[in-house]
């Protein structure tokens, strides 16, 4: 406008190009019809990687797409100012990150063959709170270990759709922990490094000790009945005094 110029744009002898201003690939009408391609020198129609906007149908999509003449598994690789390597992004689906990932305010979808596992964050007055939700038919949320450093995964624990809880190995409480049973923390079974602790916590409650007697379940043979007080054995009544 003024009648002065200025470089805008500049191709090396060693064959780069740069550039002061923005790069613009397509017209503002049909941005989704054209591509940024990466290539060797030489190379005819293979290309080492694609940059175009054709994902989404609308051409809002941002697509980036490794060719058939790029060499390993990486589909697309970021890097900090230092050239370490923050995330990789795999052609079987894998991506590795270097550190951690942070998820504000959305959940985490993770879909497999025959399942979605879901890790949701909650706001509000439930933030902090963390769900994993199976969406298979049936489906059970399985937590899987490795064992002094094998190679085998062995499943640690499970829940199931029924709302069951099972673990491999034994549940751990340190001294003066209880297991708490109960919607009101009725009954509760603790050691404190010494002796061995059943307390029931609501009044009026006694405790009943049931078998199954060849195949009838639920068969009492004691009852431990504090308003007398007294010790149910099978029909026989133990009294005890102070």
């Amino acid at each position: 406008g003024s009648g002065s110029s200025s470089e805008r744009m500049r191709i090396a002898s060693d064959g780069k190009m740069y550039m002061l201003g923005k790069l613009a690939i397509g017209d503002g009408d049909d941005p989704a019809n054209y591509s940024l391609y990466i290539k060797e020198e030489g190379a005819v129609g293979d290309f080492l990687a694609r940059i175009d906007n054709t994902h989404a149908t609308n051409g809002q999509g941002l697509r980036i797409r490794a060719g058939v003449g790029s060499a390993g598994n990486s589909v697309l690789l970021l890097e900090d100012k230092d050239g370490t390597d923050a995330a990789n992004f795999e052609a079987n689906g894998n991506a590795i990150f270097a550190g951690d990932v942070t998820i504000s305010g959305g959940d985490m979808t993770l879909t497999g063959a025959t399942t979605s596992i879901i890790g949701e964050q909650s706001a509000g007055a439930n933030r902090g709170k963390i769900k994993f939700v199976t969406s298979s038919s049936d489906g059970d949320i399985v937590f899987e270990t490795t064992t002094n450093g094998a190679g085998a995964i062995t499943e640690a624990g499970r829940f199931t759709h029924e709302g069951h809880f099972t673990v491999a190995q034994n549940i751990n409480l340190g001294d003066d922990k209880a297991l708490t049973m109960g919607a009101d923390g009725d009954a509760q079974l603790w050691n404190d490094g010494s002796n061995t602790y059943l307390r029931n916590n609501t009044s009026d409650q006694d405790i009943i000790f049931q078998v199954n007697d060849g195949g009838s379940t639920g068969t009492e043979v004691m009852k431990i009945d504090a308003s007398v007080p007294s010790v149910n054995v099978t029909g026989h009544h133990i009294i005890t005094t102070s």
